[in-house]
């Protein structure tokens, strides 16, 4: 399974059941963990390369992974 299925099964499982609050946080936190697992580009620009959830400047290159936000990155 990949991430993008886990993330999908959790919204359909959220959207089908009564949750508590506290539940549906966690459900929450969970998928935006399994977002930073699956790698997005590196945004880049005049100013250099930047993570692509938290702006961050990266200043070494082919780095797997945003040290601000923990991002996977990937690169062109």
């Amino acid at each position: 399974m990949t991430e993008l299925e886990a993330i999908s099964i959790i919204h359909r499982e959220m959207e089908d059941m009564y949750y508590e609050d506290s539940e549906k946080a966690a459900f929450t936190m969970a998928c935006m963990a399994l977002n930073e697992k699956i790698p997005m580009y590196v945004r880049e620009d005049y100013k250099g390369s930047h993570c692509p959830c938290c702006e961050k400047i990266i200043r070494t290159t082919h780095v797997k992974f945003c040290s601000g936000c923990g991002q996977a990155l990937k690169w062109r």
